[in-house]
């Protein structure tokens, strides 16, 4: 194998080691909105429960919902803000590595 394919090989590595490193924080952020979800209903049967003992929290119910769905909502932009964030970061790297190897294959 000739120098510059192993030039290319070992950039190609680091890109993948580089990639995976943002697949992580895109499952982080997976994990976030699971997460979020999941405690929204919990936030959803402890209300229905706690109607169930006192009539008049019927009441309360549209303002709750509205304060939970505004609270989710703003969660969810500030995740969509992070992940369109990181594909912008992604983009580049994969950018810049293939830049990279183009320079190295015009050098040859």
């Amino acid at each position: 194998m000739n120098e510059l394919q192993k030039e290319i090989e070992k950039i190609e590595d680091e890109q993948r080691d580089a990639l995976r490193e943002f697949d992580k924080q895109f499952d982080e952020i997976q994990n976030y909105k699971h997460q979020l979800h999941k405690d929204n209903e919990k936030k959803y049967a402890i209300f229905h429960e706690l109607q169930q003992r006192d009539a008049n929290l019927h009441h309360y119910q549209h303002a709750f919902e509205r304060v939970v769905d505004e609270a989710t909502c703003e969660f969810e932009q500030k995740l969509k803000d992070i992940e369109r964030q990181l594909f912008i970061e992604r983009d580049a790297l994969i950018q810049s590595y293939q830049r990279e190897i183009r320079q190295l294959e015009l050098r040859e």
